[in-house]
């Protein structure tokens, strides 16, 4: 099992720019979950993957770690 980044061009009224999620696959490189939209900051998102990498998270739990990590970059990012 593996993580990596992905990126979707977002538009909003006021600007476009682009999203970032985790997708992770399994070893036949066969996408077993996505999250998207989880910052648009590349550091957050990479930040978000190796926690995934560190702590193995599950395909089925993707969601929820993502969620989690929104919110703690919320209320204890400086």
């Amino acid at each position: 099992m593996y993580y990596q980044i992905t990126e979707e061009l977002k538009t909003t009224e006021e600007k476009d720019y682009i999203s970032y999620g985790v997708a992770v696959f399994d070893e036949n490189d066969e996408i077993k979950a996505v999250v998207c939209d989880i910052t648009p900051t590349y550091e957050t998102a990479v930040r978000f993957l190796k926690l995934c990498e560190k702590n193995k998270i599950s395909p089925l739990h993707l969601k929820d770690a993502a969620e989690d990590y929104i919110i703690s970059e919320r209320y204890f990012s400086p």
